[in-house]
């Protein structure tokens, strides 16, 4: 039986992201994968949103909501890989009573705020040039490793060559 993996996007969502495509025709072969649209689970209407407007919303009560439509969804342990402020509804939800047995943030850039970290195995991935990406200190104080992509800038995730080095790291 197949484990399940619950994959939760960007702010952008995936309904114009064709990036999914890549992780999907990989990830369908080794687990039961859900995908959950960032923007649907935080109840946030993208018609004509700016990046800004988009982020503001997440933080603004839409990570929120997110986290409850999430823990409402899924009640039977997961794994999770979350890309950008999909990675911190995980580890949040997680802090709220999903059962993670583990998960994978990629280029979730707003974890550097979080001060306690769900109980399960955590992996983390940045993109070397990603200014937003926690300090060495926040690592240290958190007590976690993370796998640093050389010459990439925050959305590494959706390059091609760099899927591989993610998806292997779950498979």
């Amino acid at each position: 039986m197949k484990s399940r993996l619950i994959v939760i996007s960007d702010l952008f969502g995936f309904k114009e992201n064709n990036w999914i495509q890549n992780y999907m025709a990989i990830l369908n072969d080794y687990f039961e994968v859900v995908f959950y649209d960032a923007l649907v689970l935080a109840e946030i209407k993208k018609a004509s949103k700016t990046e800004s407007e988009l982020h503001n919303a997440f933080v603004n009560g839409g990570i929120e909501i997110a986290i409850n439509n999430l823990l409402n969804l899924e009640n039977e342990l997961v794994n999770v890989l979350g890309f950008s402020i999909g990675g911190t509804i995980g580890w949040k939800a997680g802090l709220k009573g999903l059962k993670i047995q583990r998960i994978i943030g990629v280029s979730s850039t707003r974890l550097r705020m979080e001060t306690l970290k769900p109980n399960c195995k955590i992996e983390l991935f940045y993109g070397e040039k990603d200014s937003d990406a926690p300090s060495n200190n926040w690592f240290q104080l958190m007590e976690l490793n993370y796998t640093s992509i050389r010459n990439a800038a925050h959305t590494f995730y959706k390059e091609k060559e760099h899927i591989d080095i993610i998806v292997n790291r779950l498979i």
